[in-house]
């Protein structure tokens, strides 16, 4: 088992991050891995399109090889809003309404 476990945000937004890393504190275990939460500075503010989500791959990519592999394990974590999904997958969508928008 690793040491420690690098949870990182792939949107550049800190409130995030701090938000993943209180969701974290019921899995640090006294005698397990430590988890830590890094925010990918380079990303974007919010991965709402798939053009957002493939901006992060280049940056997540050299924010693991940063880290001591040998010693980390690495989840690559973000909030979803399930009215976002909806209406990015809706037929006739045309809003670009930020996924913390009402629906």
């Amino acid at each position: 088992m690793p040491d420690r476990i690098v949870v990182i945000n792939p949107n550049s937004t800190e409130a995030v991050t701090q938000a993943i890393d209180e969701a974290m504190a019921p899995l640090r275990l006294t005698g397990g891995p430590e988890i830590v939460c890094r925010t990918l500075r380079e990303g974007p503010p919010g991965v709402e399109s798939q053009r957002d989500a493939d901006s992060v791959i280049a940056p997540l990519c050299r924010a693991i090889a940063a880290e001591d592999a040998e010693a980390a394990a690495f989840v690559i974590a973000c909030f979803s809003t399930p009215a976002f999904i909806r209406r990015a997958k809706s037929p006739g969508n045309r809003s670009s309404a930020s996924p913390n928008a009402a629906s």
